[in-house]
């Protein structure tokens, strides 16, 4: 299998691998220029590496242009019997498998050796063929490529089908200069890999400073070429220093597929590696070579790693750099800061109001929760609060704190009546005569309290008793009087009565009747 470096030969290459060359190739040729030719890097090499700005254009080029496997598919199709569809698809596989189903037929028995062989872009057609060999007829021709692209990549994304690019393959001998781009650069190998040319690869070769300046630009700078002038596009309202920077990027990547191209007319020849391998210090006896050999394991089915790369990346990239900008007008510009200082400062008037709002309710609080009960708590109690909501607050029995709070002052009247009892009784006998009339004072308020309780008798009961109470009196009155003439008797016991505040209710006077009636008892017994 042989390929040139013609028109046909380059747009097959591209049509098989664009994804890499937008995505990958850069790095790789970096790589292959430190690690296989073991040359160092430089700020002139890093530096190549173009602004999107200038580099964007080029690289959306060269995605959207249109490449094909065939020149003209319809005539190919016609001679081999073979659909345009399916040659457009898979480009020269087809034809390939034809051709060595023909000669290579499954069962035939052959008297000598099988090897295959293949140069350029015709040694990654001979190494598929070799892995759809393995795969269809079980059978494992040794195979070596000099000078050819990767194929792990093209195997996986178009032919898998036909073959296991997955498998290990060491039938696949492969031999690449140290600083062939178009080879070591595109795609990914798999097999025996061995380099040559890495001890003739040194300043004093007419080609060095060619593959040099080429090491730093991206694949779409070098192999996309279009048909007009210039290489990059420019904006109808360009400045003149924007003009000339891109003027002056035309001229850096022209520069650099000029150097590509000379660089490869040594190192990507087939002939120029036949003349290095012929001596015996780059190609020893046993199949090594002067930069070294190693094997390289295949990719896996799944490409976990993505070592396969994709125009997605690409695709959306673009689709992103020339999408329109939008322009705001003035006017535009005006309503939208007018709308948005309108809208701030409605929120800042709200969060005023609401702050008011809520400091008038916490000072309504306290005569809220009096008259309602303790309100619930929690943040959105309290927020429902500065609404007006009382949440968890209940009504409260009037009544039932009214007799409460008229017991609790009947009780400390008692309790200083009591206390007065007692200073009388250790007053002795100067104080008869004050006790004497706290006595009458307290019998005239009892008095004045039984007339007012009796304002409304109930049953003709009340009406007798109320009789009883009079009559009683005057004869308590009488007595007293006598007492009083007797200045050896001393009243022991005053009860002092005081008459029921405005606002006292029935209990109150319903305790007073009772001490009352206890007083008329003692009388009774006394007489």
């Amino acid at each position: 299998f042989q390929a040139g470096l013609g028109e046909t030969d380059q747009n097959n290459l591209i049509w098989q691998n664009k994804a890499w060359l937008i995505e990958s190739f850069e790095d790789a040729m970096v790589e292959q220029w430190i690690l296989n030719a073991q040359q160092s890097t430089s700020s002139e090499i890093t530096g190549r590496k173009a602004a999107d700005t200038y580099e964007f254009p080029v690289r959306c080029g060269f995605l959207n242009e249109s490449y094909a496997p065939l020149s003209d598919d319809t005539t190919v199709a016609v001679a081999t019997d073979v659909s345009v569809a399916y040659l457009q698809d898979e480009g020269l596989w087809p034809l390939m498998k034809l051709v060595v189903e023909n000669v290579l037929t499954e069962g035939k028995a052959f008297t000598k050796t099988v090897y295959l062989a293949g140069t350029g872009l015709g040694g990654s057609h001979a190494a598929l063929i070799s892995m759809y060999l393995k795969k269809n007829q079980d059978k494992s021709y040794d195979t070596y490529v000099i000078a050819a692209p990767g194929f792990q990549c093209i195997a996986r994304d178009k032919y898998s089908k036909d073959m296991t690019p997955s498998d290990t393959h060491s039938q696949l001998k492969i031999y690449v200069h140290v600083m062939d781009a178009l080879a070591g650069s595109v795609d990914q190998y798999s097999g025996t890999v061995c380099r040559y040319g890495l001890r003739n690869f040194t300043t004093a070769e007419p080609f060095y400073a060619y593959c040099s300046r080429m090491v730093g630009h991206t694949g779409p700078e070098i192999f996309w070429r279009p048909s007009t002038t210039s290489t990059t596009t420019t904006a109808d309202d360009a400045t003149e220093e924007t003009l000339a920077a891109f003027a002056e990027y035309d001229v850096n990547i022209t520069t650099a597929q000029e150097a590509f191209d000379q660089c490869h007319m040594y190192t990507h020849s087939v002939w120029y590696a036949l003349m290095l391998l012929s001596d015996e210090d780059t190609l020893n006896l046993d199949g090594t070579t002067d930069g070294g050999c190693e094997t390289v394991d295949p990719i896996d089915s799944a490409d976990k790693y993505g070592k396969c790369p994709t125009t997605v990346t690409a695709t959306t990239d673009c689709a992103n750099f020339f999408a329109p900008s939008a322009e705001v007008s003035m006017e535009m510009l005006a309503i939208i800061v007018g709308s948005t200082g309108g809208v701030i400062a409605c929120c800042a008037v709200l969060g005023i109001m609401v702050v008011r709002h809520v400091q008038k309710n916490a000072m309504e609080d306290v005569a809220t929760t009096n008259d309602q009960g303790p309100p619930a708590t929690g943040c959105v109690a309290r927020l429902m609060r500065n609404c007006g909501v009382y949440l968890g607050a209940r009504g409260v029995d009037r009544a039932k704190d009214a007799r409460i709070r008229a017991k609790k002052a009947r009780d400390k009247r008692k309790n200083r009546n009591f206390q007065e009892k007692a200073n009388l009784i250790d007053g002795g006998a100067d104080g008869g005569a004050q006790a004497t009339i706290v006595g009458r004072q307290q019998e005239d308020a009892i008095e004045n309290v039984e007339i007012e309780i009796g304002d409304n008798p109930k049953s003709k009961k009340d009406k007798k008793e109320k009789k009883e109470k009079k009559e009683k009196k005057e004869k308590k009155g009488k007595r007293s009087s006598e007492e009083e003439d007797d200045p050896n008797i001393l009243e022991a016991v005053s009860v002092r009565v005081v008459k029921e505040a405005p606002g006292d209710d029935l209990l109150g006077a319903n305790v007073v009747e009772k001490e009352k009636k206890g007083r008329k008892r003692e009388s009774r017994d006394t007489e």
